[in-house]
């Protein structure tokens, strides 16, 4: 009889031979510091990785160090901006300025207009927020202390919503961030004219009222009159002056001197007027029309500079203004290739953008004399932009300009969100390709 005994040792008879490995220990301890050691090393490169993207931002996005006892200047190089510089809304604002220019600003969307001001004391370039603000024309005090602009609200009627609608003026102070509005009534939004400061606290501005808003015709929407005339707003006070009225419709600011004088052009031709003496504009007769922006008239408003001829660049001519006379000019030597006079600096000087170089992309202010055409460079523009872009505050014209260094330029972030998706997408990938490879 066979017992349950001899059953379990035929059994033992039949096994193969052997037993367990005797190294499956320490094999399996092997094997599992291997897969720490590889995800240690893949986890310290993602990290590595991303942290060389965010040294490198934020290397591109250091300001300079800023000078300890910098005083109010010009510099002598307006660079072009980055489109990923931070705003004034995130920092607060810059305090007194150099100069402010249209740029590009980047966003998720894509870019848009947008407007940098540069700091007068640190050289620091920052996109003013400045609220409800238009695409259109802004204003740069001479002392650098305010920007004038024309801003968006409601209208009384149909708006007229390609434009805004523009619903007045408003002067954003670069010290507070404090922003003071002059509205004016409108049924569908105001068309944009003239917009200058006569003097560090006097505003004129000009504008045309459109007839028709988004339920009306497309002619009545693209059709603006009803002329504003010339007016004056003092915003420290609130103060409105209509004296420039008297001199008639159709008039808009050419230059201003900064000091209470402006050069206008009207319907019969320019005209010279002190805001401390409006009764006594003088008008006169140019030779030719002047281009938007081109000429400037010395304080007394007895001499007007500007670039002769209808072809820019030009040479500089100088006239003597005498009141219902027509303006006999000469020529400043050696003064070529000029886009246009800024501003006069003193009683033989003016400010003015000449082209530099022979290539046609390099352009810089020079202060020139009208006498001998000696001059000297003050302040190189971005490539390409001729000073267009650019206002200056024209108080600091009086200072030598200073080495300022180029702006931060930060990366685009959404380049740098897709770098650091793709690095640690790629992390996990070959982590999970590693922990697979390395198994039993």
């Amino acid at each position: 009889m066979t017992t349950l005994h001899d059953r379990l040792a035929e059994l033992a008879d039949d096994a193969p031979p052997g037993g367990p490995d005797a190294n499956l220990w320490d094999r399996g301890r092997h094997l599992h510091r291997r897969r720490q050691v590889g995800t240690a090393v893949i986890v310290a490169v993602v990290v590595l990785t991303v942290g060389a993207l965010g040294a490198a931002d934020w290397m591109r996005s250091r300001p300079a160090p800023r000078p300890a006892d910098s005083a109010p200047a010009l510099p002598d190089r307006i660079w072009a901006p980055s489109p990923w510089l931070p705003g004034t809304g995130e920092t607060g604002p810059l305090g007194q300025l150099a100069a402010v220019q249209f740029a590009e600003r980047g966003s998720w969307t894509g870019t848009d207009r947008g407007l940098v001001g540069i700091s007068a004391t640190a050289g620091e370039y920052r996109f003013l927020d400045l609220p409800d603000a238009t695409e259109d024309e802004v204003a740069l005090s001479p002392d650098g202390g305010h920007v004038a602009y024309w801003y968006t609200g409601e209208a009384r009627e149909s708006p007229n919503s390609d434009t805004g609608p523009v619903v007045g003026v408003a002067v954003y102070d670069t010290t507070s961030g404090e922003v003071l509005r002059h509205p004016v009534p409108t049924d569908h939004g105001l068309a944009a004219d003239s917009l200058a400061w006569a003097d560090p606290d006097r505003l004129v501005f000009s504008h045309l009222q459109y007839l028709g808003g988004d339920t009306d015709s497309e002619m009545a929407q693209h059709t603006a009159n009803d002329d504003s005339g010339l007016r004056i707003w003092v915003p420290e006070t609130g103060a409105e002056d209509d004296s420039l009225l008297a001199l008639g419709d159709g008039f808009t600011v050419e230059s201003s001197t900064g000091r209470g004088q402006l050069l206008l052009n009207g319907p019969d031709g320019p005209a010279f007027v002190d805001l401390d003496h409006p009764a006594d504009a003088v008008s006169f007769v140019m030779p030719m029309k002047l281009a938007s922006g081109s000429a400037a008239v010395d304080d007394t408003g007895s001499r007007v500079a500007w670039p002769y001829g209808t072809s820019n660049p030009n040479r500089i001519v100088v006239g003597l203004v005498r009141d219902g006379e027509r303006v006999n000019f000469e020529d400043v030597p050696r003064s070529g290739h000029t886009f246009h006079v800024w501003a006069w600096l003193d009683e033989e000087r003016v400010a003015a953008v000449r082209r530099v170089g022979s290539d046609f992309v390099d352009a810089s202010l020079f202060a020139i004399d009208v006498r001998t055409g000696d001059s000297a460079e003050l302040v190189r523009f971005p490539p390409g932009t001729y000073g267009s872009q650019t206002q200056l505050a024209t108080d600091l014209l009086d200072e030598p300009t200073v080495f300022r260094d180029a702006p931060p330029r930060p990366l685009d972030p959404r380049v740098m969100t897709g770098m650091l998706v793709a690095v640690v997408a790629g992390g996990l990938g070959v982590l999970v390709l590693w922990r697979r490879r390395v198994r039993p």
